[in-house]
């Protein structure tokens, strides 16, 4: 959008310059673009001292016109880049969420296999120290049963 718009603003001022001729045709005074037959014509722009000062006026706009152009340009770079960063820090935070959640997801199912494991263990019978490793066991596995569900959470 903004290169047409510099295209437009750059040839406004060269359009506005362009030759004006002051052409006799026929006892009635024409003016055009293009240059009349021999005799005919008068250059109003080389004629007028006020079209070199109009020529030095479209200059300057011209210039002031490109320098509010090279300065809306970069203002819309800027802004771009400060819209660029901001999403990629978004992005970089959802994805640091997206991985913590994971890792307590893989935590808790750590945990969870581990109490499946002691509470086998304990109704397998397969245990040293009787009842009392039997009840530490199942202790445990409540432990980790519960860090399982904190880690969900």
């Amino acid at each position: 959008m903004l290169k047409p718009l510099l295209i437009i603003m750059l040839t406004i001022p060269a359009i506005a310059s362009a030759g004006v001729y002051k052409c006799d045709i026929d006892g009635k005074t024409v003016y055009q673009q293009s240059p009349c037959a021999k005799g005919q014509a008068v250059d109003i722009q080389k004629s007028s001292s006020s079209a070199a000062f109009q020529r030095q006026i479209d200059a300057q706009q011209t210039r002031q016109n490109r320098a509010e152009l090279h300065d809306m340009a970069n203002e819309i770079d800027m802004r771009n880049e400060i819209a660029a960063r901001a999403q990629l820090r978004m992005i970089a935070a959802q994805n640091r969420a997206e991985m913590r959640q994971q890792i307590r997801r893989n935590y808790a199912d750590q945990f969870q296999k581990r109490a499946e494991e002691l509470r086998h263990d304990a109704l397998r019978g397969n245990i040293t120290g009787g009842s009392y490793g039997q009840a530490w066991r199942n202790n445990l596995a409540d432990d980790y049963e519960r860090m399982a569900r904190e880690q969900r959470q």
